[in-house]
């Protein structure tokens, strides 16, 4: 994953969901970000917001976690290349899970923005969940329309020149499959592609690759 200080913008129309970009999940009100997972949830790092931009340490204790857009059968998928997971919902109640692969619709998710710039996440198996922060007991987790918490905002790696320590980002991004087949990350980031998956042989793009 990108370490150091990256630059975000906010996400103001659907042409800004890229697959293999960089975005971070935010509360604006709360100056909240989606950070590590902690038990069915997770928690929140403080950042500071600048005219719908955010200059953030990234992925390191106490700071936001970047996940990686990718997509897969007309939805979208969340891999947190620092847990090294996917973002699901499998439960309880108002979890925010994960997984190792997206091949199951409860790590895929349905994306749309609302008229006030929000963003709605919600899951494709569970369409009822969705992505919130909960101010009460600061964090991000998934709840119903009926158990509604505060709305969230999505922020974008933005090109920049001038800030240290951002990585090189490789905008090739692959699909990788079992040796028998089997579709287990869609669109995501060559150099991430393997990232937590255990020993075993893999089809990366076009390519044969082991693990060992």
């Amino acid at each position: 994953p990108p370490t150091g200080a990256m630059v975000f913008h906010k996400v103001t129309s659907t042409s800004d969901l890229q697959a293999g970009k960089y975005y971070l999940i935010v509360n604006e009100t709360a100056k909240a970000a989606l950070s590590a997972r902690e038990n069915h949830f997770r928690t929140s790092a403080t950042v500071e917001i600048a005219g719908n931009t955010i200059t953030t340490e990234v992925n390191t204790n106490g700071k936001p976690y970047t996940l990686t857009l990718g997509e897969l059968a007309g939805s979208y998928t969340w891999f947190d290349a620092t847990e090294k997971m996917y973002l699901a919902y499998t439960g309880p109640k108002n979890a925010l899970n994960y997984a190792k692969d997206a091949t199951a619709a409860s790590a895929q998710w349905q994306i749309s923005l609302d008229n006030n710039g929000n963003v709605v996440i919600s899951n494709k198996h569970t369409t009822t969940r969705m992505i919130n922060y909960n101010s009460n007991d600061p964090r991000f987790a998934c709840y119903t329309q009926t158990n509604k918490q505060q709305p969230i905002q999505l922020y974008v790696s933005s090109a920049t020149t001038d800030i240290r320590n951002l990585p090189q980002v490789d905008t090739k991004w692959v699909n990788v499959y079992s040796i028998d087949g089997r579709l287990l990350r869609a669109k995501v980031l060559q150099d991430e592609a393997l990232t937590g998956l255990p020993k075993g042989i893999y089809i990366v793009g076009k390519k044969k690759v082991v693990v060992k």
